[in-house]
């Protein structure tokens, strides 16, 4: 009976570990998406703008400018491909952690 009640325990705190694991990721998750979109709209909206309005000057740009519109250009092309992949991460993530207690079960 002692035995029963110990893995009881166990199991109990296991749980409550388990449900502030995957609470405490939640937060960053959201904060990564919502910092993606921010990232992505503002490339769309002022930095491929003043992309163009540079370009139309025909004069050579400064390197930290040629930085900064190579990183935009590259995030802007691979920005979905980005969020699919965290997200997948995430999902697994959770998955495993949730399947893993039914296994030793």
């Amino acid at each position: 009976m002692e035995v029963l009640k110990r893995l009881a325990d166990h199991y109990e705190r296991f749980a409550e570990v388990q449900s502030k694991f995957i609470s405490a990721l939640i937060y960053p998750a959201v904060v990564a998406c919502v910092g993606d979109r921010d990232h992505y709209f503002l490339h769309d909206l002022h930095v491929a703008k003043v992309h163009d309005d540079l370009r139309g000057l025909k004069v050579p740009l400064p390197p930290a400018t040629q930085i900064l519109m190579g990183i935009s250009k590259f995030f802007g092309n691979i920005g979905n491909w980005l969020i699919m992949g965290m997200v997948g991460i995430a999902i697994s993530v959770i998955l495993s952690v949730q399947i893993e207690p039914a296994r030793q079960a």
